[in-house]
């Protein structure tokens, strides 16, 4: 076994399920649009199972910090932790994020990722699933 090879195993992956939603992204609706200003906070909203989020960079290079809870169990939310072990540090597409115990399941899917990457390293990317949010004190 080649020492870098992930030692947990994936469940797995209907990949053929997700390049079709990839494919018909055309005939997404848009359900609400909205900006979260500089001197915001931040901003809660729900997305349905079968929706999907767009977060874009308005206004050149950003940080987007996502929090996901299940909206009727709020015990239940995003693990970056474990969700890095399962999948890779780096956001990729059929990325999934995955929740904490004692359900542990993919919460969201990442279908596309359109952040130009010009690594400075080789392997190197600029967004990750990795530790806790941007806070005064990180920056």
């Amino acid at each position: 076994m080649d020492t870098l090879e992930w030692k947990h195993p994936k469940p797995p992956f209907p990949k053929a399920f997700f390049d079709d939603l990839r494919a018909s992204k055309a005939g997404f609706v848009l359900a609400e649009r909205f900006t979260i200003a500089p001197e915001e906070a931040g901003r809660a909203f729900t997305v349905k199972r079968g929706q999907t989020v767009r977060v874009v960079c308005a206004e050149g290079p950003q940080i987007a910090d996502m929090c996901i809870w299940n909206e009727h169990d709020h015990s239940e939310r995003f693990w970056n932790e474990y969700t890095l072990n399962r999948e890779g540090i780096f956001v990729h597409p059929d990325m999934r994020l995955w929740s904490n115990m004692p359900k542990f399941r993919p919460m969201m899917t990442v279908l596309t990722d359109t952040v130009e990457n010009k690594p400075i390293h080789p392997g190197a990317r600029h967004h990750y699933v990795f530790g806790a949010h941007c806070n005064p004190h990180v920056w």
